[in-house]
């Protein structure tokens, strides 16, 4: 019991009661979340229910920058694909991370950012 006290607990927000769309566009609603594009339309997306995620305003803009790198990058013509991953805890609607790349043609690296939202997904 002594040593718990010790443990790092991960700090800030906590969604884990966030279960569904419905809770989802309930919280985005009410300000606590946001609807954004995985795949911005500046990079091709679509305005499609699967390319939505929901996640805290702050976080939105921390997405917004990295996109707006890959798109630098793409059009001085270094990248070819573009991935971003959510990575998720429990069975939150809530994405704890996500993982933002842009790939040349040869499968490097050209943009890679990492962005914590919640939980173990926290940068620390």
């Amino acid at each position: 019991m002594l040593f718990n006290l010790f443990k790092r607990r991960p700090q800030g927000p906590d969604f884990s009661d966030i279960k569904s769309l419905e809770d989802a566009r309930t919280a985005a609603k009410s300000g606590r979340l946001r609807a954004i594009f995985i795949v911005p339309q500046l990079l091709g997306g679509v305005e499609n229910p699967a390319n939505v995620l929901y996640v805290p305003d702050s976080v939105a803009g921390l997405k917004d920058r990295a996109d707006d790198a890959v798109f630098a990058a793409a059009q001085a013509g270094k990248v070819a694909r573009y991935e971003c991953t959510p990575q998720y805890e429990g069975d939150s609607f809530v994405p704890v991370a996500l993982q933002i790349e842009a790939l040349d043609s040869a499968g490097n690296a050209v943009v890679s950012h990492r962005i914590g939202i919640w939980g173990t997904g926290r940068e620390e």
